[in-house]
């Protein structure tokens, strides 16, 4: 008996039901370190599932550069870039961006960056693969109940595209109906699949309802593979960014995508790209990750070095992964190694917390939904099928059961129909505690449904009503006698944001501080701190804090520290203090407005957590009004390369 993957490209062996026996890791490594000539990160030979953590780290020379939107003709820009900087340019972006990825060598790098034309430049990285019978995960969320997806043995094939962006799919595999192929894998000529993986997630989304091999969830769909991964199931972002191009290129007939991939970090270029794609219409399914941490990363903040995207992205349907061995609710069926029947599966990312702006509300935060991803049996490369685990084998889960729904009530033509079909599935999944036992083994509070196509079939949930109420600014300080106008945003089940500023009911948790009106202006009356909120009917807003000062706010503003040098993948914490006409002073650093003088070199967030992006100097400053702080100065002076590792092995059952 055969058992899957924690799905990546290294392969380990399991002498017996829960002992695994390693395979050496270190000639693999060392054939990563020689092919992308860096130094890699070594794994000793006792390292574990837990203990491995890995992080985002760039290739050296080698960049993705993004133009500004107003640019109308990139090709020729740029040609006219490699020509004028002597670059070597290996793929072009048009679609999903305007830009391209490029060898830049130092002394080239800090001439292109002066060129007006370039909205931002960013290193290029690595990303891995998170790695007829009829397969208990098909039961467990009651695909076979589906009208849309016909399940009883007879080849009637539901029509929706999918792509699939991973390491390619078996092109001549008899169960897979794939009708579009394509490689951003350099010596890769066409999208066949020469490691496994890809095939593998494919007929969980679709493998044909013939009576022969397996059945997948919306059984025939057409599916386009896309190869972003090599053979050994790793790739650059600037492979997977040319993948979603080709997508969004093709817009108008895919309408579901899945990334059943991974790396580590906050990648703007890569954001951007799926950004600009679901504002086609394009549903992107994504893995949550097999390290058995938030979504966000350990320190639980979106938008940092250590999310785990595209999954983190609010843009993402992030599914995780649970295991059912009997496709039956109710936690009967037993224990295998480490999994339990119907709980959260242990190598599966989880979520915490979920940023105020997310499109979608999920009782799992920023987590969408859970699906089957244990001991998951699908197609394989070679004609053949395989037993594999792993949120890759969720992520498919999901993104058949998105392409059902849409067979059924129509696709995605924006952002907002995007959102709404997410939700709609999220709505619709079935709550943990009626997976069967009491506990679900969920590590947060944010307990995520199990994805359900029986109830795909129910029409849409009618009218679109509000869920949620976001104002803006969350954070602001006036000085007594003055205002500040603040900004209500509907968020609505159907996916679409309103300004409700003028309907919503304002309130000030202490009107002898501030008061604020019908319009959303508050006046600062006395020294203090209030919450506003806005309301209307049962819903209300999260707070806002107010700080109203006894005079006009500060005086200057100081940074620290006013020097410091990083490495490329490294950060730093930046304090601003503001000090106010009586000499006194105030820690201000979640009040001020962050920036970077160069983006390419140093990102910043909103809490004055810098990361070096790019060899060169940034200068960082906070800016509160008219006030701006003394220019500090960052050096990003050497990178620190390796290899990421998102799904650090398979698991083989004998």
């Amino acid at each position: 008996m055969r058992r899957g993957s924690q799905d990546s490209r290294y392969i380990r062996q399991l002498g017996g039901e829960s002992k695994m026996k390693r395979k050496p890791l270190f000639l693999n490594v060392l054939f990563e370190t020689l092919f992308f000539s860096i130094t890699a990160l070594l794994l000793s030979m006792s390292l574990s599932l837990a203990q491995a953590s890995p992080a985002l780290y760039s290739i050296r020379n080698d960049y993705i550069v993004v133009l500004k939107d107003d640019i109308e003709d990139p090709e020729t820009v740029v040609a006219e870039m490699k020509k004028m900087f002597k670059i070597k340019c290996s793929l072009m972006y048009s679609h999903c961006l305007k830009g391209f990825s490029a060898i830049i060598p130092a002394p080239a790098l800090a001439k292109i960056k002066s060129d007006p034309r370039i909205k931002y430049i960013e290193p290029d990285a690595i990303a891995y693969a998170l790695v007829q019978t009829l397969p208990a995960g098909v039961n467990r969320i009651k695909a076979t109940r589906n009208s849309a997806a016909m399940i009883d043995g007879s080849d009637e094939r539901v029509d929706v595209d999918v792509a699939i962006i991973d390491t390619g799919i078996d092109l001549s595999h008899p169960d897979l109906n794939v009708v579009q192929n394509v490689s951003f894998v350099p010596r890769a000529s066409s999208g066949n699949d020469d490691n496994g993986h890809g095939s593998h997630v494919a007929g969980i989304v679709g493998a044909i309802d013939d009576g022969v091999g397996v059945v997948g969830i919306a059984p025939g769909a057409r599916l386009h593979a896309v190869k972003v991964l090599d053979r050994r199931g790793s790739g650059k972002i600037s492979w997977i960014i040319a993948g979603i191009d080709w997508v969004t290129k093709h817009a108008d007939e895919i309408e579901v995508a899945n990334m059943s991939l991974g790396s580590i970090g906050y990648l703007q270029s890569l954001r951007d790209a799926i950004i600009n794609s679901v504002n086609k219409g394009v549903v992107y399914v994504a893995a949550a990750g097999n390290e058995e941490d938030d979504v966000y990363g350990k320190d639980g903040i979106f938008g940092t070095e250590d999310d785990h995207v595209p999954a983190a992205y609010p843009e993402v349907a992030a599914i995780s992964a649970m295991a059912d061995f009997d496709g039956l609710p109710g936690g009967i069926g037993g224990t295998i190694g480490n999994e339990s029947d119907d709980t959260l599966a242990s190598f599966s990312n989880f979520s915490r917390s979920v940023v105020s702006d997310n499109p979608v509300t999920s009782p799992g935060a920023a987590i969408d939904f859970a699906a089957p991803g244990v001991d998951i049996y699908s197609s394989y490369k070679g004609g053949g099928y395989k037993t594999l685990s792993g949120t890759s084998m969720a992520s498919p889960h999901g993104a058949g059961c998105v392409a059902l729904y849409i067979s059924q009530h129509g696709r995605a033509h924006n952002a907002a129909q995007v959102a709404a079909i997410r939700q709609a599935l999220i709505d619709r999944a079935e709550p943990q505690t009626s997976w069967g036992p009491q506990d679900t083994k969920d590590p947060d509070p944010n307990h995520e449904g199990l994805v359900d196509a029986e109830a795909i079939d129910q029409p849409p949930l009618g009218p679109a009503s509000l869920r949620l109420i976001m104002v803006k600014p969350e954070v602001a300080l006036i000085g007594k006698g003055k205002t500040q106008a603040f900004v209500a945003t509907g968020l609505y089940t159907d996916g679409s944001t309103r300004e409700i500023t003028a309907s919503v009911v304002w309130s000030s948790s202490d009107p002898a501080v501030a008061t604020i009106d019908s319009g959303g202006v508050a006046s600062g009356l006395s020294e203090g701190v209030v919450q506003i909120r806005a309301t209307l009917g049962e819903i209300s807003s999260s707070p806002a804090f107010l700080t109203v000062s006894a005079s006009l706010p500060w005086q200057s503003i100081l940074i620290t520290p006013a020097t410091y040098s990083i490495r490329i993948g490294d950060s730093c914490q930046y304090k601003a203090i503001a000090t106010y006409p009586d000499a006194t002073s105030e820690d201000v650093t979640n009040l001020v407005i962050w920036s970077s003088s160069d983006p390419a070199v140093a990102t910043i967030d909103s809490h004055g957590r810098a990361l070096g992006t790019g060899f060169g100097t940034a200068i960082i400053t906070a800016r509160s009004g008219e006030i701006v702080s003394q220019e500090a100065e960052l050096r990003v002076v050497r990178s620190r390369v390796g290899i990421i590792l998102s799904d650090l092995f398979n698991l083989v059952r004998e």
